[in-house]
């Protein structure tokens, strides 16, 4: 859900693509109007407020899909997006670090 808090705070956009719980949202430093979101789906998307988006199967802003992969649960924890918006990192599992 994109809010706004300026001088009409409240909801502007609901984005439902995902079929589970976003972990993690990150905007790209190149383009303040695109965010990205890493999902417990498996699934990494990308959307651009700017234009309009109807959520249905088969949506095309899916940037990583790790559903289609061997893994036993597909979930994408975290998401990284380097300074200049060329390199995409994703994790798939909490490690401690010690």
């Amino acid at each position: 859900r994109l809010t706004s808090i300026g001088e009409r705070p409240g909801p502007v956009k609901c984005y439902l693509c995902h079929e589970s719980r976003v972990k993690q949202l990150v905007t790209d430093p190149s383009c303040p109007c695109v965010f990205l979101t890493a999902s417990e789906d498996g699934t990494v998307r990308q959307f651009d407020i700017r234009e309009s988006h109807s959520c249905s199967r088969g949506c095309s802003n899916v940037v990583v899909d790790r559903t289609c992969s061997n893994a036993q649960m597909p979930m994408v924890r975290c998401l990284a997006l380097s300074p200049d918006s060329t390199y995409l990192a994703i994790g798939e599992r909490m490690v401690p670090i010690s």
